[in-house]
């Protein structure tokens, strides 16, 4: 299931914060969700609490489909082919489309329509819909179901520049949009730090990241006195951890998170491939050098906060820590360009882009 807690208390979370609930005064609906491994002030969902509304499930109507309509929704996602469509995707598009029935001229975002978007269809008069697009359609296997929404999708958004070649072959010329992904720049935060040396390094997530290369720099880290290494993942994680300088945590709560991050020098994060990543942009905010190999996150940095190596090579690598523990003032110098550019993403700078996006779906 990927329904949870913070899902339904969603609404109310909106507090404290500068909302626009309209596009120039065209309702604005996000049919999304939480991502359960990202922390509670985390992922794309978080643009709701800045613009437009979030249209998540209740506890109510999330409980009406795991009894009354379950047999349904899981019909729907057995017969989806689409990989990680669950029941609760199906229940989601359900409640969307009901939700559209009553309503006109409305604009209606579906934020994660790689793995949620399969039935859903404007209904009611003028209703239009838009959707965001996470993963390169070249790392689906299961996207043929898109050409059913070559009619229905009124505009589509990318996170990457690099999407937006592919997404234009499917949906058409001046139909494809290229968004930044957002941070949260008031909770992630950056502390006073020692010294670098040790040079504490985090790796964070699952999602994508190059577990082969990390084994290696997890193995040739371990024991040297000159780096700390803290991975923050799933279980893997916990066989790389062979020496007191390698720590291994999994579970942890949002203040615990950033502490790890505000803790840490260096963001290691070796990936296999990218668009824009939670993780990097988490660690900019909190005055963390993004060391990872280039593809859609180089939209998101630049040379004054990150060090970029070619994929999968582990030797380069180690040679840019070893310079990067040699050179202290290098590192802090580079915390204070990540922060800097952190705020140019952080989600209050991005409401003008994302209404400007929006607006393409309206003309």
């Amino acid at each position: 299931m990927n329904f949870t807690l913070y899902d339904a208390l969603y609404p109310a979370l909106i507090h404290d914060i500068t909302h626009e609930p309209t596009l120039d005064g065209v309702p604005l609906y996000h049919m999304g969700r939480h991502i359960p491994h990202h922390c509670t002030h985390s992922g794309y969902d978080a643009l709701a609490k800045y613009l437009g509304h979030p249209l998540f499930p209740s506890f109510l109507e999330h409980a009406v489909g795991e009894t009354v309509l379950r047999p349904a929704t899981d019909l729907a996602a057995r017969m989806s082919g689409i990989r990680n469509y669950t029941r609760t995707s199906a229940l989601r598009e359900f409640l969307a489309t009901r939700h559209m029935a009553r309503t006109s001229n409305s604009l209606y975002h579906m934020m994660y329509a790689d793995s949620d978007m399969r039935y859903v269809s404007p209904r009611g008069q003028g209703n239009r819909l838009v959707a965001t697009f996470h993963i390169p359609l070249h790392r689906k296997p299961s996207h043929r179901h898109l050409t059913h929404f070559q009619d229905r999708l009124a505009h589509a958004l990318v996170i990457s520049q690099s999407q937006v070649e592919e997404m234009e072959a499917l949906f058409g010329k001046g139909r494809v949009t290229a968004v930044p992904y957002g941070v949260d720049c008031r909770f992630f935060l950056p502390a006073k730090r020692t010294p670098p040396l040790p040079l504490r390094l985090v790796f964070v997530g699952v999602h994508a990241r190059d577990f082969q290369t990390l084994g290696i720099l997890a193995r040739r880290l371990a024991g040297h006195k000159d780096f700390e290494l803290t991975l923050i993942t799933d279980r893997r994680g916990r066989d790389f951890a062979t020496a007191s300088n390698i720590r291994w945590k999994q579970g942890l709560s949002a203040e615990a998170y950033v502490h790890e991050l505000q803790r840490a020098h260096a963001l290691l994060l070796p990936l296999l491939m990218s668009t824009a990543n939670t993780a990097i942009l988490e660690g900019l905010a909190c005055g963390l050098p993004a060391l990872t190999n280039p593809g859609g996150v180089s939209e998101y940095v630049n040379d004054a906060c990150a060090k970029l190596w070619p994929r999968g090579d582990a030797d380069a690598a180690m040679d840019m820590l070893m310079q990067l523990k040699e050179s202290p003032d290098t590192v802090q110098r580079m915390s204070q360009a990540a922060r800097e550019q952190a705020l140019r993403h952080d989600w209050r700078a991005l409401v003008p882009i994302y209404k400007a996006a929006f607006k393409k779906a309206l003309s």
